[in-house]
């Protein structure tokens, strides 16, 4: 807990894995169940810190100000002794080990959306660069003047006339032909 607020710091909900059964069994200090020092144990923990503390990784952070996640962790404790430090722990600390690590959910997204944002506006971005250029290098100008003869000269009303006697030409044939089998 915040001694100035009396907010706690985070909320956690942790998921205690082992071997043996602990019959759900209270540790003395009332934090975890007793925990058989014979027995193999994982945990794996889920933190979300307080309104107060978002707001402060906010202000330091350059990443994006609507991100969700900032102030959400994963710790992931694979040894008995590494649970039995996590539970005792009254702050979340970056850490990682072979047999600990901490996962900052925040960074992660922001990282990762600044990515596809990138990736996803990109070709976009190329495309726009590439038309205004055609403007400057006269492309989209000969464009213009060709279709506009074009249009001067009937082109495409004669490739529409065209194409509408082959559709009729086509269809004549196939009323006139003997059906298949």
């Amino acid at each position: 807990m915040d001694a100035s607020s009396r907010e706690p710091l985070f909320w956690e909900r942790c998921y205690l894995l082992t071997r043996k059964n602990t019959h759900g069994q209270p540790n003395p200090s009332g934090v975890v169940p007793a925990i058989d020092p014979a027995a193999e144990c994982q945990m794996i923990c889920f933190l979300r810190e307080s309104e107060r503390r978002r707001q402060e990784r906010r202000a330091l952070t350059n990443g994006p100000r609507w991100n969700p996640f900032i102030g959400a962790w994963i710790v992931v404790a694979k040894t008995r002794r590494q649970c039995l430090e996590h539970s005792n722990e009254n702050d979340i600390y970056r850490k990682n080990g072979n047999d600990y690590y901490t996962i900052h959910l925040g960074d992660r997204w922001s990282c990762s959306v600044q990515q596809k944002a990138l990736k996803a506006c990109q070709p976009m971005q190329e495309l726009g660069r590439q038309y205004l250029e055609s403007w400057n290098n006269g492309a989209q100008m000969a464009f213009l003047s060709r279709m506009w003869e074009s249009a001067k000269a009937g082109t495409g009303l004669t490739m529409a006339y065209h194409s509408i006697r082959k559709l009729f030409l086509s269809s004549d044939k196939d009323r006139n032909s003997p059906p298949k089998k």
